[in-house]
């Protein structure tokens, strides 16, 4: 018989059956256990255990299931493993390693000073990933090289090359001279750039090619040439308000133009001016010239989990095409993160945001206000944006008020919730109550919550001395009355109480 058969399906092998006397005797020796689907194995991976692998079906005792992924154990972790079963016990074998994840960093040493790095995607243990050196040095050419060791890594920065920066110098030879050249823009190493003849000598048009390796520009080549055009020719320049007067370093062709940035002329314009040399005069054209932002231009934003609209100008200029990062606290001081702004001709608008609202901090203290009183709490945990705290009687606050009231909190400040606070009435409220002709006053003989709740008086009433003796013949027309409180849950029509 197979053990499967009677010892509930957990068994592998026969049960051995013999009749002695006319009774069967049962050998289950032979019965060996199968490992099943939730029975577990602790896998040890760099140190961590972990103690959930398990079998994707029923084992029997003596097989090995294969080709286990690592990263159902963790997702930081690569490989695959083996699980054994001998006798109902899952055994594991592994090549499991633990990846360095995007989410780690590590310090890198570029050029004497320390930088945080981050891998782009994660990175195999024992294998490498680079990460460009221009997304923690503006300019720089190549990687930072990460090598990851059982989720540890290692940085080399030694890979990074320094770019050719705006205003540095060089010396260079064309029309049979020697020329200093200062770059008016970055070049980045390994790369070439331009600068035109003519800013290094008026006699000259052309380009000067330059070639920038680890910070070291030297030319790599030149079209330079003598310009046919009215040397130091003046022509004036007019945009945003601001004035400019150039001069043509050298001859220019009729009908050949030059090109003057928008920005050399007013700060932060995008764009060139075009200027053609039309029979001996610079003709200036500014039709391709975009503004920029100027200081305090303004644009609507919508942030943070509520939505709420915005209303935010610029702190500095913004040139066109450029972005500006601004604090998310200048649209509300409960916000945090920043915000990129982007210009376009003069117009903002927001490139992207990472503003989200402020918790309420542990400690923090803040005033509720109910009746004429006012009572400073304080938070006794953080609280996220939106969070309400427990309840807290409103008599806390101001004794004569009943039920419970919260806080929210809002963009780092705290607000009270105060509507569910009802104001009781007590030995000491006064009520003004008429009965006929009579009029009086009443007061309830114990505290009564301002819920609505009523109490009652005895209708039977007793006049008071007069103060003052009557003039004879003058008849007092008004009677003063007390009422007598009494057990009896009654409304008194015509009572309101006075505070």
């Amino acid at each position: 018989m197979r053990c499967v058969e009677c010892l509930q399906g957990q068994y592998d092998g026969n049960v051995s059956m013999t009749c002695a006397d006319g009774t069967y005797l049962a050998d289950s020796s032979a019965c060996v256990r199968a490992c099943l689907v939730g029975e577990t194995d602790t896998v040890v991976v760099n140190g961590n255990s972990h103690t959930d692998a398990t079998v994707t079906a029923r084992l029997s005792s003596g097989n090995t299931e294969t080709g286990l992924q690592c990263s159902t154990l963790d997702a930081a972790y690569s490989g695959t493993y083996d699980l054994t079963c001998t006798n109902g016990l899952l055994s594991d074998s592994h090549s499991c390693h633990e990846m360095c994840l995007t989410t780690d960093s590590v310090t890198a040493l570029v050029r004497g000073s320390s930088y945080n790095v981050m891998p782009v995607s994660d990175i195999v243990h024992g294998t490498t990933g680079n990460v460009p050196c221009s997304s923690h040095l503006t300019g720089y050419a190549g990687d930072i090289v990460l090598t990851c060791t059982e989720g540890s890594m290692q940085a080399d920065g030694s890979g990074c090359q320094a770019p050719c920066t705006s205003g540095s110098s060089l010396s260079v030879t064309f029309g049979g001279a020697s020329h200093t050249v200062t770059l008016t823009s970055q070049i980045t190493s390994g790369t070439t750039g331009t600068e035109s003849c003519n800013s290094v000598d008026n006699g000259f048009n052309g380009d000067l090619v330059l070639s920038c390796s680890d910070g070291a520009a030297s030319m790599a080549s030149n079209t330079c040439t003598e310009r046919p055009c009215a040397q130091d020719l003046g022509y004036a320049l007019s945009l945003g308000g601001e004035t400019a007067t150039n001069n043509l370093a050298s001859q220019v062709t009729h009908a050949a133009t030059v090109t003057v940035g928008c920005g050399t002329v007013a700060s932060g314009w995008g764009g060139d001016i075009t200027v053609t040399c039309i029979k001996g005069s610079a003709i200036p054209d500014y039709s391709a010239c975009l503004s920029p932002c100027v200081l305090g231009t303004t644009t609507s934003l919508v942030l943070g989990v509520d939505s709420e609209s915005f209303s935010v100008s610029s702190t500095a200029v913004i040139a066109h095409g450029a972005t500006g990062t601004e604090s998310c606290a200048i649209a509300h001081q409960g916000f945090e993160g920043n915000i990129v702004l982007s210009c376009d001709a003069g117009t903002l608008s927001m490139d992207s945001n990472t503003c989200v609202e402020k918790p309420c901090l542990q400690n923090l203290s803040y005033s509720v206000t109910l009746g004429q009183f006012s009572k400073t709490l304080q938070l006794d945990s953080q609280l996220s944006h939106g969070g309400t705290t427990a309840s807290t009687a409103c008599s806390v606050v101001d004794p004569s008020y009943d039920r419970d009231f919260t806080a929210t909190c809002n963009k780092a400040d705290m607000v009270g919730n105060m509507g569910g606070c009802l104001q009781a009435c007590t030995t000491e409220t006064v009520g003004l109550f008429a009965l006929g002709p009579e009029t009086g006053k009443v007061s309830p003989s114990s505290r009564l919550p301002g819920d609505g709740s009523s109490f009652g008086m005895d209708c039977s009433v007793r006049r008071r001395p007069p103060a003052v003796a009557m003039p004879l013949g003058v008849e007092n027309t008004t009677r003063n009355m007390e009422m007598e409180p009494t057990e009896k849950k009654q409304h008194i029509a015509g009572a309101h109480e006075e505070h």
